[in-house]
C-alpha cells in the first residue's frame, strides 16, 4: 500500500484548526490559489469573511483562531497579554461582563492587518505595540 496522498482541500482541512481563519496569502503558500479558493467558496467548503480571509463554512471563529493566523500564517510577533494571557494560563479571576476584551501585544513596527480590528469577532480586540521584549520577543 502506497503513501496516502492528500488533496489540497484535505491539506487545508488538516492544517487549519477549528475556530481559526485562513489568509489567502497563506493558502497560496500551500498551493491553493485564487481560482481554487473560488471553487471552494462555490462548493460551500469555505466562506469569505473579508478580502483575503476565509474560514471553514460551518465554523465559528474565536480570538485564539485570529492569533493562530497572525502567528502561523503571517509570521507576526503577536501574543496574548495582560488579563488575556492570565486567562489563557488558567489564572484569570475576573468574571467577564459582556463581550470579551482581548489584549494582544505586538512588536512595535509590526504591520497588523486592518481586518483584525475591523471585523466583529465577538470580542473587543486591543493591539498594544511595544518594545518591552525587544531582544527576544517570543520569550516575552
Amino acid at each position: 500500500m502506497g503513501i496516502k496522498k492528500y488533496t489540497k482541500l484535505n491539506q487545508f482541512l488538516k492544517l487549519l484548526p477549528r475556530g481559526a481563519i485562513a489568509t489567502t496569502s497563506w493558502l497560496n503558500t500551500i498551493g491553493i490559489n485564487g481560482p481554487l479558493i473560488q471553487k471552494y467558496k462555490n462548493n460551500n467548503w469555505v466562506e469569505e469573511i473579508c478580502k483575503g480571509v476565509v474560514k471553514h463554512s460551518d465554523d465559528l471563529i474565536n480570538w485564539p483562531g485570529i492569533v493562530f493566523a497572525l502567528q502561523n500564517q503571517l509570521n507576526l510577533h503577536v501574543h496574548p497579554a495582560a488579563r488575556t494571557a492570565l486567562s489563557v494560563q488558567g489564572a484569570g479571576h475576573y468574571i467577564p461582563q459582556g463581550r470579551d476584551r482581548v489584549i494582544l501585544f505586538a512588536k512595535r513596527g509590526e504591520h497588523i492587518p486592518v481586518w483584525v480590528i475591523k471585523i466583529d469577532w465577538n470580542a473587543d480586540i486591543v493591539i498594544v505595540k511595544n518594545n518591552l521584549f525587544e531582544r527576544d520577543f517570543q520569550k516575552g
